[in-house]
């Protein structure tokens, strides 16, 4: 081998090896950003459970006042008919 291609092989190589560092590099820094985002949805999953829960506890109250006002138009309507009974009746 004579040493132009020796000194071509070690440019060669050389190349290769700061290739990969810099591509090295880039999957560093895209990694990085992967983890940042997932820890920022992981955080708004957390966020939206908190809010689904604070939800589900305002919803009850307003399930029970749905069943009050049933109950009370039921009564309205039991007693108008009452009174309409005894007004046809009387």
């Amino acid at each position: 081998m004579n040493v132009d291609a020796v000194e071509f092989r070690l440019r060669n190589h050389d190349e290769r090896l700061k290739a990969n560092h810099d591509s090295l590099a880039l999957l560093r820094d895209a990694s990085a950003g992967h983890d940042t985002k997932i820890e920022v949805t992981l955080t708004e999953i957390r966020e939206i459970r908190d809010d689904i829960g604070e939800f589900r506890l305002e919803m009850r109250w307003v399930r029970r006042g749905l069943w009050v006002a049933a109950g009370t138009f039921t009564l309205f309507v039991v007693a108008l008919a009452t009174l309409i009974a005894q007004l046809a009746g009387g």
